[in-house]
């Protein structure tokens, strides 16, 4: 029931009197009696419903207090109203909760009662005041909680308002904000670190340039110098502090730094820049050659900037002037010595990477990158497959990174094929273990390329042993095998032959048809000999036409049988040599090894049978005669 409501019903109690007026006079009743009864009866009627009325309305105050006291609860800060004498007169509970008391006990009572700072509540009063007089009050506070003694940070905001009665009345909150100063002190950390990190990461590229003998700058989107190394500050003859921040230096010739400039744009433009300078030097005048190259990536910070290298070949191409004039006549060989130097100049260095303990690749050169054949930027980025199938060389590999870790060093050499092209690969692996800039261990590793070293050596190796035109076993070789296996047959028992071949009639052959003509007929004599030989036999050349072929694990009688073969596969059928058919025989001597012979005397058995051979008409095998230490007999042809 609204107020409205009320006040008809209290007209209509007010009019009863009037009726009960009309009634008595209707029943005739006496007026001096009834009117005061009437009276009477209507002014209690209009007090009890007025005294409903006012219930109804504390009622529904009481409820609008509840409702505002919950509504101010849900806040999870500090919520108050305060009373022009700083008397609360409302609170919520986290302000209960801050001053460890029930909000029952808390209205009514002057809020600087709760404060011991006597600077602090006076600073209270002044903004209670000036909250009063229509100021706003906005302001950060840093104290202690009094409950946990803790530092806390609170954002106290304060205005005023009236309230239901007109009154005007303070509303405050106190938001604790400590969170949020932790959170900005934290970030000013981690902006502090990173900040360091990045004067770390400066200084480790410095320190990493610096040990670069020839000058290096990077400079900025405006051709200013950022970063030179030391070999540059030489080059210049100044501090890189008064370098830095500069775009030329020195009395620059405004062409001169107009070209400059050209070229620092076109190279932002990803045009790389390499050429080669002659010019007297700007600072000292003397004579300089050098290669300029300028590259254009981004810093550290994601800025473009051009880096750039002087290479000084000035001793190379004085020394190149020199040999020119001195060889002026000598134009190939001036050419070849120009092509030289170029190479010289283009050499790349070996392949060299670090990695991390997690086996990924923190840096890699251009000659790693063109020796695994892969993209450089794949090598370094997180789609590179770190631990792939695990094979033997991965595992070793691994071990040994895990080695160098723990303080060791690793200098090994390896011989690889390389998958795909087949290609031979010889090379010295070092690793050694550093740190990096961030502070992390790492593995540094360089391999050097010696294939060509060994290629060599064992093609020096290959020539001493072979015979440089049959490619039989030369003499020397062949004496050394031989020697091995008379040791192996006297060890175990096992029969040794030998076989000693002679061309017949081979001087008329190179008298007729010249010696060319004879070393043909050689390699193609030897082409045959090959084809009826085993593969445990070991075939050498003696000189000249002559051949020799030593025969494991054989006796006499399958040593003849052997040889007889190997006449009949070079005379039976005519040599083609350059156009001619040549009819070509051979004479053989054939001996067996006798218990305790040394090769001297096993030769020189073979050599007899041999010259009785080729006395007996050549084109023939002759075995020596069967001694007496010999398990079989020997058989003549």
């Amino acid at each position: 029931m609204n107020l409205l409501s009320s006040i008809r019903e209290i007209a209509v109690l007010a009019a009863l009197p009037a009726l009960l007026v009309a009634l008595a006079l209707f029943f005739a009743w006496p007026t001096a009696l009834a009117l005061p009864l009437l009276l009477l009866t209507a002014v209690l009627s209009a007090l009890l419903r007025l005294t409903q009325l006012r219930r109804q309305h504390a009622v529904q105050s009481e409820r609008q207090q509840a409702f505002m006291q919950r509504l101010i609860d849900v806040i999870p800060q500090p919520v108050y109203v305060k009373d022009s004498a700083a008397r609360y007169l409302m609170v919520n509970q986290s302000l209960a909760n801050r001053l460890g008391r029930e909000p029952a006990e808390l209205i009514g009572c002057d809020s600087c009662s709760f404060l011991s700072d006597p600077e602090l509540i006076t600073h209270t009063r002044q903004e209670d005041a000036a909250a009063l007089s229509g100021a706003r009050i906005t302001a950060e506070l840093h104290d202690t909680d009094p409950l946990s003694g803790k530092p806390r940070d609170r954002l106290i905001m304060k205005g005023t308002c009236l309230n239901a009665e007109g009154e005007p009345v303070i509303v405050g909150a106190n938001f604790d904000i400590t969170h949020w100063r932790e959170a900005e002190q934290a970030l000013q950390a981690v902006l502090q670190r990173e900040q360091a990190q990045q004067l770390e990461t400066r200084a480790w590229l410095q320190r990493l340039i610096d040990v670069i003998p020839y000058p290096i700058y990077v400079k900025d989107a405006d051709s200013h110098y950022q970063l030179v190394n030391q070999a540059f500050e030489k080059d210049k003859g100044l501090p890189g502090a008064e370098l830095i921040g500069r775009t030329g230096v020195g009395p620059v010739h405004p062409d001169r730094l107009a070209q400059v400039l050209t070229e620092d744009a076109k190279v932002l433009r990803g045009e790389p820049l390499r050429k080669e300078e002659h010019r007297a030097h700007a600072r000292t005048g003397a004579e300089v050659f050098r290669i300029i190259t300028k590259g254009v990536c981004t810093d550290e910070r994601g800025n473009t900037v051009i880096v750039g290298a002087h290479v000084d070949i000035t001793e190379l191409r004085q020394a190149q002037r020199h040999l020119q004039e001195a060889l002026e006549r000598e134009t190939g060989l001036r050419q070849r010595t120009e092509a030289f130097l170029q190479r010289l100049v283009d050499v790349i260095p070996d392949p060299v990477y670090i990695k991390d303990s997690n086996s990924r690749y923190l840096l890699v050169n251009e000659a790693f990158a063109e020796y695994r054949q892969l993209d450089r930027d794949f090598i370094l980025g997180p789609d590179f497959p770190v631990h792939g199938p695990t094979t033997p060389a991965r595992a070793q590999s691994e071990r040994e990174d895990q080695a160098v870790l723990g303080g060791q060093e690793v200098v090994k050499e390896e011989h690889t094929i390389r998958k795909g092209t087949g290609e031979e690969v010889f090379r010295i692996v070092r690793k050694r273990r550093s740190v990096f800039f961030d502070g992390r261990p790492v593995v540094i590793g360089i391999d050097h390329n010696i294939t060509r070293w060994r290629v060599a050596e064992r093609e020096l190796q290959q020539l001493a042993q072979e015979d440089g035109l049959t490619g039989l076993a030369n003499r020397r070789h062949f004496h050394h095998e031989a020697e091995r296996a008379i040791d192996l047959a006297q060890r175990y028992q096992q029969a040794l032959s030998l076989i000693l071949i002679d061309l017949d009639h081979f001087k008329q052959i190179n008298d007729l048809y010249g010696h060319h003509a004879g070393d043909l007929v050689l390699v193609e004599t030897v082409h045959r000999l090959r084809e009826g030989l085993r593969r445990a036999d070991f075939p050498g050349r003696w000189g000249g036409e002559e051949f020799i072929i030593l025969l494991p694990h054989t006796e006499l009688a399958e040593a003849v049988q052997v040889a007889e073969r190997l006449r009949a596969a070079v005379g039976d059928s005519l040599l083609q040599i350059e156009g001619r058919q040549l009819a070509i025989t051979l004479s053989a001597g054939v001996a067996q090894r006798r218990i305790g012979e040394g090769l001297e005397s096993f030769i020189a058995r073979a050599d007899s049978a041999l010259y009785v051979a080729k006395n007996e008409g050549r084109n023939r095998v002759l075995a020596e005669a069967r001694p007496a230490d010999m398990d079989c007999r020997a058989t003549v042809y």
